[in-house]
């Protein structure tokens, strides 16, 4: 089991980095600022975040949330992001676009 070695929070939603790259998150899913494609618009538990068919274990070096957005950069460098992209919040062209699952920016 690894620890935790970092944690970030937006509004209503949380997100974890452990030791070994994973990352997990729970909260508020409801403008997908946890990229799980799910009904869930709640998580109460923590739940491992992936990226496509991906899972995030042992990729992740950076997480950072916004208001009802996540950020993460993996250890390839390139950057996902997933929520509301209010105001271009999450770094794509379309605003106040819902991005419900990580997506490479």
């Amino acid at each position: 089991n690894s620890g935790c070695c970092s944690i970030d929070c937006g509004w209503s939603h949380t997100v974890v980095l452990v030791e070994d790259g994973t990352a997990y998150g729970w909260g508020r899913n409801h403008l997908g600022q946890l990229g799980l494609v799910c009904d869930d618009k709640i998580v109460p538990n923590p739940r491992k975040l992936s990226f496509g068919d991906k899972e995030a274990s042992n990729r992740i070096k950076t997480i950072v949330c916004g208001s009802e957005f996540t950020i993460v950069i993996d250890n390839e460098n390139e950057i996902f992001s997933c929520g509301w992209n209010e105001h271009g919040n999450s770094g794509t062209a379309q605003n106040d676009e819902v991005i419900p699952s990580f997506s490479s920016v």
